[in-house]
């Protein structure tokens, strides 16, 4: 059997080997050095903006900024205003609120409306909204109009109060 060349010796007492010391940097290096720390500084902060701020709004709201109660106007144009003309109308006939939407079918509100779980608590309707937000409407004369309550967008909804037509026709027979 042939005996290859001898292996090195693994010594781990031996001082590691002392950095060269650079020496001074002129102007033209610090310049240049200079610019590489800012590009880093600003890569990072376009990284974090991505990753903490823009991504997680783009993964939940399909847009690069939070919610706002501006954003629940198509959602009170579809769901809202129909559920709240009706309770003016029953409001107008009976003299009271409903306790619940259920009460306006099949006479103010058609079976087919989609009501989004709606309920009358305290002179205001509640609607579940998207996001886990509820969408309000207050009846209060004063305060009466829409606003949006939840962990993403908070305020007041930019859209006029809801209106009932006035009811020419009598409601009895000469």
């Amino acid at each position: 059997m042939t005996q290859g060349p001898p292996l090195p010796s693994l010594d781990y007492r031996t001082p590691p080997q002392r950095r060269r010391i650079k020496p001074p940097e002129d102007e033209q290096e610090q310049r240049w050095r200079g610019w590489r720390i800012a590009y880093r500084v600003w890569l990072f902060a376009a990284c974090a903006s991505v990753a903490f701020y823009f991504g997680p709004n783009w993964i939940k709201f399909h847009k690069l900024t939070n919610l706002s109660p501006y954003d629940y106007v198509p959602f009170v144009k579809a769901y809202g205003i129909p559920v709240v003309r009706a309770i003016k109308q029953y409001q107008r006939d009976t003299g009271r609120l409903p306790r619940d939407v259920d009460e306006l079918r099949p006479k103010y509100l058609p079976t087919h409306t989609a009501t989004r779980g709606g309920w009358v608590n305290h002179g205001r309707l509640s609607l579940y909204s998207y996001y886990n937000e509820f969408v309000e409407y207050d009846f209060t004369p004063g305060n009466e109009g829409w606003s949006v309550h939840g962990a993403f967008a908070n305020g007041p909804i930019p859209i006029t109060p809801a209106t009932v037509e006035i009811d020419n026709h009598p409601t009895s027979q000469p």
